[in-house]
């Protein structure tokens, strides 16, 4: 009985926030791909950073910051695209 008192006490004097883990994701493909890969992660609630072409010129290298949430099954979307798309990602921080 005194803990939901407690924590509904706790709740009322202070700003609780539920933080989301964002990632850094860069997804190399090659040029013939972009419109797909760049259509994928525009779906997804993040914001492209930049787009730089990969050394050698084979292709091109999009790097965007995402929700961790939403990267789960990018995999399954990722891969069809073709066997040389390539993508990792990094954790950046926690947000509101």
């Amino acid at each position: 009985m005194a803990v939901p008192i407690a924590f509904k006490d706790g709740c009322s004097k202070t700003a609780p926030a539920l933080l989301e883990t964002i990632v850094a994701v860069e997804v190399e493909m090659p040029e013939d791909k972009i419109g797909t890969v760049i259509g994928n992660l525009s779906a997804r609630p993040g914001m492209i950073q930049s787009m730089d072409d990969i050394p050698g010129g084979v292709g091109k290298c999009i790097r965007t910051e995402v929700p961790l949430a939403e990267m789960f099954d990018y995999s399954n979307h990722a891969t069809p695209t073709d066997a040389r798309t390539r993508y990792l990602y990094d954790a950046v921080q926690a947000l509101r």
